[in-house]
């Protein structure tokens, strides 16, 4: 705890000083630019002035019945703001007193957020973290390099989207790992969840507002200039549905007390198609990125078509095992429910009438091929949980699978 107050503390203090620095480069621009304007005025003749002063007279009394101006201001204003902005981003010291403001920036408010919703990760979620952050940055690196042009300013505005959406995916990621651990931790307390649930709907409102916000920016944009930006966003909202789905499920069956057998199966089967659905929307979504990020750079036979086309390969590979997955599991349940028999009165009494998953008594099972005794609710559980399209015998790993 004291190594992280430190931390914080050191944060803080480099935070302050960024800020503090762009106030300071601020100012000297701001005196920079009301000298030049002062200088212009002051090499305006009498005459010069007097027609002036004399047109601003008659701009007050130009008004219509609601009071706004005719002759707009706004020009001069922009103008300025125009001015501003040049003098500030002309000078490579200011901007990299902007960029190092923005970066502590981004720094802060990602600690606040880790700290507000997680207070300390586990080992394992700071592992997965890793991964999924290197994984994010490869990926834009291949972005850049196949689709950005080598200008600074457009650089500098992709890396700005792209942090605000490496920031909703790193904490959807991590929100799913401890909606996970919450709903199997014996000793979560209700703060905890509170502070998942909040999370959760702080990502929602991130990822809608971050979507409408840029239809709104760029709603003169081309297709092919809107599919590349809502990409990721589009995504990272499905991947936060998703887990807020599962959250609810699983909170649902941990505490429900002498839960509804039907109502249980009927909880996981639903589990297990909207995570299947889910998986098969992100996979086909992140093929087309793929694709379409090819389609602009044009296949060149350079280090970067390598990349893309054994990324598409991949995923291809990966959607293809998905489907095959959830085939081999209807198979599974389908064999369940009509090939298996029920298990007879004296089965159960060889087996004690006791189900080997649940450890609770069995009124009624199903036997498998290999001579096992299961409930059936227990043996569609194991199958929703599998990981792998090779569904086994929970006991001896006898394929559920008919030859």
């Amino acid at each position: 705890m004291p190594k992280m107050s430190t931390y914080l503390v050191a944060v803080a203090a480099y935070s302050m000083a960024s800020f503090a620095a762009v106030a300071w480069r601020t100012a000297v621009v701001l005196d920079s630019v009301a000298v030049e304007i002062l200088k212009e005025r002051s090499v305006q003749s009498p005459l010069n002035h007097t027609v002036n002063t004399m047109l601003d007279g008659a701009s007050s009394d130009l008004r219509n019945a609601e009071g706004v101006s005719l002759l707009s201001a706004a020009p001069a204003h922009d103008s300025l703001m125009s001015q501003i902005l040049t003098e500030l981003l002309s000078s490579k010291l200011n901007i990299l007193v902007l960029v190092n403001s923005a970066i502590s920036a981004f720094v802060v408010v990602t600690i606040l957020t880790k700290v507000v919703f997680f207070r300390k990760l586990s080992p394992q979620e700071s592992r997965k973290l890793a991964e999924r952050l290197i994984n994010y940055v490869l990926f834009k690196a291949v972005f850049v390099g196949a689709v950005v042009e080598p200008d600074m300013l457009e650089l500098t505005l992709w890396a700005i989207l792209f942090a605000s959406l490496g920031y909703l995916k790193m904490f959807a990621g991590l929100a799913r790992d401890r909606c996970d651990w919450l709903v199997s931790a014996p000793g979560a307390t209700t703060a905890l969840h509170v502070r998942v649930q909040c999370l959760l709907g702080m990502l929602l409102l991130g990822v809608a507002a971050w979507g409408c916000g840029c239809c709104y920016v760029f709603q003169h944009a081309g297709l092919s200039e809107k599919m590349l930006l809502l990409f990721e966003v589009v995504v990272i909202g499905m991947d936060v549905l998703q887990t807020s789905l599962r959250y609810a499920l699983n909170l649902m069956e941990a505490w429900a007390e002498d839960a509804d057998p039907q109502a249980t199966e009927l909880r996981g089967t639903l589990l297990y198609h909207s995570e299947f659905l889910a998986d098969c929307a992100c996979l086909s979504l992140t093929l087309v990125h793929y694709a379409h990020i090819w389609w602009l750079h044009g296949v060149a036979f350079q280090l970067i078509d390598a990349i893309l086309f054994l990324n598409i390969k991949t995923l291809a590979a990966n959607l293809k095992g998905r489907f095959r997955g959830f085939l081999h599991y209807r198979e599974a349940t389908r064999n369940l429910r009509e090939a298996f028999p029920d298990a007879t009165e004296a089965q159960l009494a060889l087996f004690n009438d006791e189900c080997a998953i649940c450890k609770e008594g069995m009124a009624t099972a199903k036997r498998l091929p290999c001579g096992h005794l299961f409930h059936l609710p227990c043996l569609r559980s194991w199958l929703e949980q599998g990981t792998s399209d090779n569904y086994t015998c929970p006991t001896c790993r006898a394929s559920l699978l008919m030859p």
